[in-house]
């Protein structure tokens, strides 16, 4: 069975953002070569970057890829950059997302993936209409916004 879905993935295996030395272009492709949303560790800030680690994971793979976006940091370099490539997702974490920037992923045709930590959290960003939330756990590495054992 295809998970499909309104993501558009074969399946529902996500691979974590996990920094660009470990999520980058080759782990990236490969994951979206086996029908797995594959999301590259997006660089703070970066334009060029993120349009080289674009660029790179194209040439492994024509299935479709997204990105991390970490939103403790000024981002706007790196979202023009995955908005410019149409990407076909974002995961943003670690802050929120509102309506407005949903709305403009959307205008790009890049769906929204909100990682959240506490039901407040999920319910800020139901609001602001992303596609797909995932829940964190205690368990999460890295940045950890969530609470639930």
């Amino acid at each position: 069975m295809k998970f499909g879905g309104i993501l558009g993935f074969e399946n529902g295996i996500i691979l974590a953002p996990m920094g660009a030395d470990v999520s980058g272009p080759e782990l990236v492709a490969a994951v979206a070569n086996a029908g797995g949303i594959g999301l590259i560790a997006s660089p703070v800030n970066g334009y060029e970057m993120m349009v080289k680690a674009i660029k790179d994971t194209r040439k492994m793979t024509k299935k479709p890829f997204g990105a991390g976006i970490l939103l403790e940091f000024d981002q706007e370099k790196t979202i023009k950059a995955i908005f410019d490539e149409k990407l076909a997702c974002m995961e943003v974490y670690w802050g929120d997302f509102p309506k407005e920037m949903v709305d403009e992923a959307h205008k790009h045709g890049v769906k929204v993936i909100h990682q959240v930590g506490s039901v407040k959290a999920a319910e800020r960003a139901i609001a602001a209409g992303v596609d797909c939330i995932i829940a964190q756990g205690v368990e999460a590495g890295g940045h950890i916004a969530g609470t639930v054992k």
